[in-house]
């Protein structure tokens, strides 16, 4: 919406927005372009006039604005926020660039049928959003269709203003008088019913350039309204006019019943126009509308971004295969203590038996488990985690559950058809319905309208999913899976297959595929099918996989059970409540186990694991064990890289640092140089932190000449300042420091150095001689490694 030429004098400010300058000017305001002084952000305002003003009046319009601005949809101009500003009302909007489709017609005359097509196919979806939440716009025009600039993506403003306006005509009309339905001139009731007529009246002006109500006065007008048939030129798109004749019926009930089946009939005839290249193009436009949106909603949320950023590290980490990747992939699981707290828990169970002892630190499962192996364990815990918060809906609760009963089913499904990596099954089969999980989550207000579609016009998920947002769930969870850099194994088996009898896999990636579609189709015949039926429905899907896998119904009951088991199994580590979920109860109805028995089983476990553990006492059991692992794996000749790994994991998650990082002298023996660490932003210090080496003052030059441990409680102290340099206090300082030389045959090294963000002093003698401890091995590693063994 470009800046609108006027010499009317500007406001400085209007409320905490700073104005810049005037957009438009109507009967009922003015609109400006202004500045959000707190959100730092563009905005456009639209005051009110009201002819008779009053607290009443006032407080009315408020309360009404506050309840369009829930209205958020790719295709509509969004309502921040209602206010005064000395008395007089005024709305805030989104600030959109570009051009009204008034003006765009002004500009450009009549419009192809194509391209009027794609600006009301996304307008319709829009309105029967608004519609199903309860909001009619009661004002639909040219004028409040907004083509953004650059992609021409339609988007409505005004959202219910003409209402919210309370200025209704001389006749006690609202809204724009050439553009009003039959019942709106008679002062009746408003419906929806009442947009599909300005929405028909919009298409006939596209597509001939001209209104098609046009009256010399507004009786006349209202008379062409009430009384006249609606007249088409010749040329006029054949398939198009008996959609405007139907959406223009002057009894309401002769119109369209919704906006979906206008789009429908729409939908339908631009197949016809251009079967394939056109639907490309516009479904390619509406995915890309809604998954921008989709993305700038998650955005929005404080989870999300935070979440984005570890899966997208911890993919990126997982990518090579060296000793400092290792480091890498482990410091960006141990950013997040919950996460790898249950990693560990995850890979000691028997889900993960047959490597032989405990794995007691994350670096130590990549090192046995290897790269693959651990990524897919962290972006499944990582998924969970993000969804099944208490507070969500539990239409969210069982979609996770059952995507983590299509993924313990693909577990099961590998292992039994000896298909290699059945943990990239799982993850892959887990993500395989990415795209509804989150839309789900961030679409609560759409999915009720996706779902009531499913229920009331029998529409299958993906076509009801297709209509209202515009994209499948396919299409959003591949988008979100590429954001994220996920590996292409599990971004290809979002992947619907075609129906009926699918072709044999050529590849491995094309085997979890199908792995993955088998194992969520299951899922959805243990969810709708009765269990009576299921012998039957199961034929039927293993005859669409014949190609793919030979698996008799006996096999995938057994399967289903041991899947259920290790659900169970998996439930207690991520602590997910498996009692009210009802595709849990109905896939137990398909196999042997007693619920009753499973549920006692669940609540006896975790009772006692709560009752036997505290978290202290967990953490110090892993510092024992990763002793004894650091030993072994000194003692097997393991690589002295794994060894200093492992160690600064122990130190950094037993101890709960800020950061402890391995420093080596250089080989002039003029520096310290950091070269492994973990904790906060350890990425960026160990690639430009070197101390100068042969100071006599700095704790650093000391430890090292001393051959002695050093810590310092508080670098605040002045006592300490001498020791501090202060290079470091500017860029590094934390509250404590401890530094412990590594000395090998009185020949300096390195150091081992910790820091804190609370007081050295919370660690007690035991701490400090474990932590001496593993310095101490590090030591060893060295002298054995120096030794040639």
């Amino acid at each position: 919406m470009p800046p609108s030429q006027s010499n009317s004098v500007l406001p400085s400010y209007i409320g905490r927005f700073r104005v810049i300058s005037e957009l438009g000017k109507g009967s009922q305001g003015i609109v400006y372009l202004a500045s959000d002084t707190q959100l730092e952000r563009n905005v456009a305002i639209k005051t009110i006039s009201l002819e008779k003003p009053s607290a009443s009046l006032k407080q009315t319009l408020l309360k009404e604005a506050r309840t369009v601005s829930k209205l958020q949809h790719p295709n509509i101009i969004t309502l921040y926020e209602a206010d005064e500003d000395n008395g007089k009302p005024y709305l805030v909007f989104e600030y959109v660039d570009g051009l009204s489709l008034s003006e765009h017609l002004r500009k450009k005359g009549r419009l192809a049928a194509k391209e009027a097509i794609s600006i009301i196919d996304p307008i319709l979806n829009a309105i029967a959003y608004a519609h199903k939440l309860g909001v009619v716009h009661r004002d639909l025009t040219p004028q409040n269709i907004m083509l953004t600039s650059g992609n021409e993506v339609p988007r409505l403003m005004d959202f219910g203003i003409a209402t919210l306006m309370g200025n209704p005509t001389e006749d006690g009309v609202w809204g724009t008088l050439n553009y009003l339905s039959p019942e709106q001139c008679e002062n009746k009731s408003v419906t929806a019913a009442s947009d599909i007529f300005s929405l028909g009246l919009i298409l006939f002006e596209m597509l001939t350039g001209k209104p098609a109500i046009e009256a010399d006065n507004k009786f006349a007008t209202i008379n062409k309204i009430l009384n006249e048939e609606i007249k088409f030129p010749k040329d006029i798109d054949p398939g198009l006019k008996p959609i405007i004749e139907k959406a223009t019926a002057k009894d309401p009930s002769a119109r369209y019943g919704d906006a979906l089946d206008m789009r429908q009939d729409i939908t339908n005839l631009l197949e016809k126009i251009e079967p394939e290249s056109s639907g490309q193009s516009k479904g390619s436009e509406s995915t890309n509308t809604t998954i921008q949106f989709l993305l700038r909603r998650m955005e929005q949320k404080k989870d999300f971004p935070t979440m984005s950023h570890q899966v997208v590290e911890v993919s990126q980490k997982a990518q090579a295969d060296s000793d400092s990747s290792a480091n890498a992939l482990s410091n960006a699981i141990l950013k997040d203590y919950s996460l790898s707290s249950k990693l560990l828990r995850l890979v000691n169970s028997p889900m993960y038996g047959g490597y032989g002892g405990r794995i007691s630190s994350v670096s130590r499962a990549v090192v046995i488990l290897g790269f693959e192996e651990v990524r897919n364990a962290a972006l499944g815990l990582m998924l969970l985690d993000h969804l099944k918060d208490k507070n969500q809906a539990d239409s969210l609760k069982e979609a996770c559950i059952e995507s983590m009963i299509s993924g313990s089913v693909a577990n099961g499904l590998a292992e039994q058809l000896n298909i290699k990596d059945s943990e990239e099954a799982y993850v892959c089969s887990m993500f395989h319905r990415l795209g509804k999980l989150l839309a789900i989550y961030y679409f609560p207000e759409e999915m009720e309208v996706i779902l009531d579609h499913v229920k009331r016009k029998g529409m299958k998920e993906d076509h009801a999913a297709q209509s209202v947002l515009g994209v499948t769930f396919e299409e959003i969870g591949i988008a979100v899976g590429e954001t994220w850099e996920l590996p292409s194994e599990i971004i290809e088996s979002m992947k619907p297959l075609p129906p009926g009898e699918v072709k044999k896999p050529t590849s491995k990636t094309d085997t979890l595929k199908h792995v993955a579609g088998f194992s969520n189709e299951y899922t959805d015949l243990i969810s709708t099918t009765k269990p009576e039926d299921r012998a039957q429905a199961f034929e039927n899907l293993a005859s669409r996989y014949s190609n793919s896998m030979s698996i008799s119904l006996g096999q995938m009951e057994e399967i289903l059970t041991n899947s259920i088991e290790d659900l169970e199994r998996y439930a207690q580590l991520v602590d997910l409540n498996l009692k009210e979920s009802a595709i849990f109860k109905k896939a137990n109805t398909w196999t042997p186990v007693d619920l009753e028995d499973t549920i006692a089983f669940i609540d006896e476990v975790t009772a006692e694991q709560e009752l036997a553990q505290s978290e202290e006492q967990s953490r110090r059991e892993n510092i024992i064990h990763a002793v004894q692992e650091i030993t072994d794996t000194i003692l097997n000749n393991g690589s002295l890289n794994d060894v200093l790994i492992m160690t600064m994991e122990t130190i950094f998650s037993g101890f709960g640092f800020s950061r402890v990082m391995f420093c080596f002298i250089n080989k002039s023996r003029t520096s310290i140089n950091a070269r492994y660490g973990f904790g906060d932003h350890v990425d960026t210090i160990i690639n430009r932190l070197s101390i100068p080496l042969g100071g006599d003052k700095d704790i650093f030059n000391q430890a090292l000449k001393q051959h002695k441990d050093l810590t310092i409680e508080d670098i605040s102290d002045e006592k300490n300042e001498d020791l501090i340099p202060s290079w470091y206090r500017q860029s590094y300082g934390k509250k404590s420091m401890l530094i412990y030389p590594i000395v090998v045959k009185n020949i300096p090294l390195g150091i081992l150095y910790i820091d804190s963000i609370t007081p050295a002093s919370f660690c007690d003698d035991t701490q400090l001689s474990l932590i001496k401890t593993l310095r101490n091995q590090i030591v060893l590693a060295i002298r054995l490694s120096s030794n040639g063994r």
